[in-house]
């Protein structure tokens, strides 16, 4: 049976005692993983083997063939195609807080298994990558280790890539590109990879910049078809209204006349105010005994802004279950223990009632500790 240590201050190791003596779990592990990796690499080769001489064989008959066709032969039709393996997208997280979640978890983890160079080709994904992206710079650049540091290297260069392929939230990237730099001018010393390791992370980062500085937006050439500002006014309005960044409204505003009217409307920053900001900050704002239509929302919501910040919305986030305590995207799934069955093949009673919440990527940076 196994042997295991009652003192808390023990390391927690697990003994087996087998012919030879007490030997660990983790030493039989190892020694497992090991044979099973001697194994795989020698049917490896085997495999590689016969699969050089059958493509030897195929090539011998295409020459020999008169139409030279090798996808007729039966030995292409039958290979597989090569395959590229494709990230699971969860991960489980530990339950509980405090030292035990730092360690055995890290945030080198959330960048490698939730695979977010893939998200970042979504659109709905794209802004919730980018702004965890941001915070991880800010709150914890310099207690990233080597891997995280690469994956996170990855994940920027992607994002680059993408804004300058679509030319969208180029202003976005820009900003996780500046937030870097100013991270590597701070962590100048102790740096992962020494200075050579510095200056080639801040080579870079100046060089994604300057590409996305660059990046120039084609104007449309006049073809005869319909543009924004010959749709009805009520559809403009519903346009503005879906924004959620002041920016862009603002920047919308700039086109014409005719958009700077509806930019300017007091209802449009009535209703900004409002799904930004709770009721007791607009009671502290808003002045009393006077109509909505002579208040100036406008500079009540950069007032607002400034001193209580923005309500961040995405189209799609991680969800975190309930039940198993497992961190996925919203338009995905994952393995719940929920629906496991149980010994006489039933299932949890609650096993409707597993739900999730979502996880804003302030949220999920909150989880980590920060560096001291």
């Amino acid at each position: 049976m196994p042997f295991l240590g009652s003192d808390w201050r023990a390391p927690g190791n697990v003994w087996v005692k087998n012919t030879g003596g007490w030997e660990r779990i983790v030493a039989l592990r190892e020694n497992l993983n090991r044979h099973i990796k001697k194994l795989a690499h020698d049917r490896l080769l085997v495999k590689n083997w016969q699969l050089a001489s059958e493509v030897d064989h195929s090539a011998k008959e295409w020459d020999a063939s008169q139409d030279g066709d090798l996808t007729a032969s039966p030995f292409w039709k039958s290979t597989k195609r090569p395959t590229f393996r494709k990230l699971s997208q969860y991960v489980f997280l530990p339950k509980g807080a405090g030292r035990e979640r730092s360690q055995y978890f890290t945030i080198g983890e959330i960048l490698l298994k939730l695979d977010f160079c893939s998200a970042l080709h979504q659109l709905s994904r794209f802004q919730y990558v980018c702004r965890f992206v941001e915070l991880v710079i800010q709150n914890h650049y310099s207690s990233l280790s080597g891997s995280a540091m690469k994956s996170l290297f990855g994940i920027v260069e992607e994002a680059v890539n993408v804004a300058i392929e679509t030319k969208y939230n180029v202003n976005q990237v820009r900003s996780i590109i500046k937030t870097l730099i100013k991270a590597l001018q701070i962590n100048t010393k102790s740096y992962i990879g020494g200075k050579a390791g510095w200056n080639c992370h801040y080579h870079i980062a100046h060089v994604w910049l300057n590409q996305l500085n660059n990046v120039q937006y084609e104007e449309r050439q006049d073809d005869g078809k319909p543009v924004l500002t010959d749709l009805p006014n009520e559809c403009l309005r519903q346009i503005f209204r879906t924004m959620q960044d002041h920016c862009d409204i603002t920047h919308t505003g700039e086109a014409n006349k005719l958009l700077h009217g509806f930019s300017n409307e007091w209802n449009l920053w009535r209703d900004f105010c409002r799904f930004h900001f709770s009721e007791a900050h607009l009671a502290a704002a808003v002045p009393k005994n006077k109509p909505d239509y002579e208040i100036d929302w406008k500079k009540i919501y950069k007032k607002l802004r400034t001193r209580h910040g923005l309500n961040e919305v995405f189209a799609d986030q991680l969800q975190l279950c309930c039940h198993c305590y497992c961190l996925f995207w919203g338009g995905g799934s994952h393995p719940c223990s929920i629906d496991i069955p149980l010994e006489r093949g039933e299932r949890a009673p609650e096993h409707r009632m597993a739900r999730s919440r979502g996880i804003s990527p302030r949220q999920l940076s909150d989880m980590f500790p920060l560096p001291r």
